[in-house]
């Protein structure tokens, strides 16, 4: 376990806030794009732990990020979005998990996510635009209820821009646009039956979007494990 503290807030939407976490043992925080820490806070005499990947890349400092949506009714949301102070002490327990890049990027790679299930992939994609890295291309389908819940949207643009490799596709299921409108499970199909081989599947987001989308990915022939992979953690 590791001692760290809350340097910064800031609010991305009305419900989700990026918390800027600083460690103290070590001057590096190590760990790969798409993992996820056990962040632990002291509420009312008892350390609760809950579970979140890490929205930053590695950047070889001891400060990362977290993505972190308001729960109505959640006792460790309310206290983070109501209570925790700048400087005060939380407890780190990670990095964990093997919700990662492969080593070799020699397939076109499916991002899908919901709300702040964009959070491993706004890590990896950090990561293989900052490195460099070889990919073919790099799909990111990112589903919210209106343009007001898109969560890094300059962001992603910017990238397409500079990583011509990057399609990025959010889409809204309550409010008309110019993009694209309903669910991601209703949109990443088209996409994936037109290329030329199997993709790398990554899912991350709402469980009801996970479900749907594992049920349409197997009836495509797309097996869990070698061609898809999940996380519940965003």
């Amino acid at each position: 376990m590791e001692i760290g503290y809350i340097k910064g807030i800031i609010k991305e939407t009305e419900s989700t806030r990026r918390f800027i976490i600083e460690t103290s043992k070590s001057e590096i925080f190590d760990f790969v794009a798409g993992q996820l820490v056990q962040l632990g806070l002291e509420i009312h005499g008892r350390v609760s732990w809950r579970n979140y990947s890490i929205s930053s890349m590695p950047d070889k400092i001891n400060t990362f990020e977290l993505l972190i949506t308001y729960k109505p009714d959640g006792l460790f949301s309310e206290y983070l979005f109501d209570t925790i102070q700048i400087g005060e002490m939380i407890f780190i327990e990670g990095p964990f998990g093997a919700f990662v890049l492969p080593r070799k990027i020699d397939k076109d790679i499916v991002f899908i996510s919901t709300g702040s299930g964009i959070s491993p992939f706004r890590s990896m994609l950090s990561y293989i635009v900052e490195n460099n890295i070889e990919t073919k291309d790099v799909y990111l389908f990112f589903g919210c209820r209106t343009k007001k819940d898109i969560l890094y949207f300059e962001e992603m643009l910017r990238l397409t821009r500079v990583y011509p490799k990057f399609k990025y596709i959010p889409v809204l299921s309550r409010e008309p646009w110019s993009g694209a409108n309903g669910y991601v499970q209703h949109h990443f199909p088209q996409l994936i039956s037109s290329l030329s081989e199997k993709p790398l599947v990554y899912l991350c987001g709402w469980s009801t979007m996970l479900a749907d989308a594992r049920i349409i990915l197997k009836d495509m022939g797309l097996e869990l494990g070698k061609d898809i992979k999940v996380e519940n953690f965003g």
